[in-house]
């Protein structure tokens, strides 16, 4: 899905798939759905401390955290039954 999640794997104890936005839709509609909308929502909640407290233990720039989670955020795509 985005550079930001490909450690994630490490991390959990089941199999991930990451997709681009275009292999979602795909996946969506040979499952039978229309997409009906497909949009990414920013993590407002998660907290990025100011430029100069960089680099952290997980993140080597402020930018790169912006990135994952104002830009990136999470992916949601929305399917509608046919």
């Amino acid at each position: 899905e985005h550079v930001h999640s490909h450690d994630w794997q490490a991390s959990i104890s089941i199999p991930m798939t990451r997709w681009t936005e275009r292999e979602y839709r795909t996946a969506f509609r040979d499952a039978g759905f229309a997409v009906a909308a497909q949009d990414r929502i920013p993590d407002t909640e998660t907290e990025i401390p100011p430029a100069d407290a960089f680099p952290t233990e997980e993140w080597e720039t402020r930018e790169a955290m912006v990135e994952r989670y104002r830009e990136f955020g999470t992916l949601l795509t929305v399917g509608v039954r046919l």
